[in-house]
């Protein structure tokens, strides 16, 4: 009898000893997992998707661009007869890695002067650049060089144009992000009169949107 009432428990104590030594073989082999293969993030349930190489991406943006100073042959600052006006670019870029791309960029501003006579721009570009990623944010910056075709008081002018870049955008699904921009223009206004040769510097910011493919 004693035998009898014995043999159920020993049944149970084997069935725990086995339940938790298995249990504890498998946590184990979870754990070897978890270390050996990297765990992705996950956006509204999906896969966070990162940046391979052949990655595209089309950009729109629009804003106001400023006409921060204006120097002279010597550098020294000349009389600033440029108002705030706007711009606007389309652009394409290549993801050559993980985190640098390249590509082309049109561009076109407009701005009036104290005379009420406009100044147009239309920068022609190529940049290269470099991305960093936290989470769903994007940092892109880029330097940009190029020829901007010009027009004032029904004269033209081709002067070369560089830029530099940098922004903050927002991932809001795989295919479209949304941020702002800051950039810096630097464009030389070479005549045949050294002595009246002039350096534009022009803040540009906007908002874009960007289509991811």
């Amino acid at each position: 009898m004693k035998n009898s009432l014995h043999y159920p428990k020993l049944l149970l104590f084997i069935f725990l000893f086995i339940s938790g030594t298995l249990a504890a073989q498998t946590a184990g082999h979870d754990d070897d997992i978890n270390d050996g293969l990297p765990i992705q993030s996950e956006w509204d349930g999906k896969t966070y998707s990162v940046y391979s190489v052949g990655d595209k991406i089309f950009n729109i943006s629009i804003g106001t661009l400023s006409s921060l100073f204006l120097t002279g042959r010597n550098y020294e600052i000349i009389s600033n007869k440029i108002h705030i006006g706007g711009t606007g670019s389309l652009s394409y870029s290549y993801f050559l890695t993980t985190k640098i791309f390249t590509g082309g960029e049109l561009q076109g501003s407009f701005s009036s002067t104290l005379s009420e006579i406009f100044l147009y721009m239309i920068p022609i570009s190529w940049h290269i650049g470099y991305q960093f990623i936290y989470n769903r944010f994007e940092f892109p910056s880029s330097v940009s060089f190029g020829i901007v075709p010009q027009s004032y008081n029904g004269k033209s002018l081709l002067s070369i144009f560089s830029k530099l870049h940098g922004a903050a955008f927002y991932r809001f699904t795989n295919d479209w992000s949304f941020g702002l921009n800051t950039e810096f223009w630097w464009i030389p206004q070479w005549t045949k009169e050294p002595s009246k040769n002039a350096y534009g510097h022009f803040l540009g910011i906007t908002v874009s949107a960007r289509y991811h493919f």
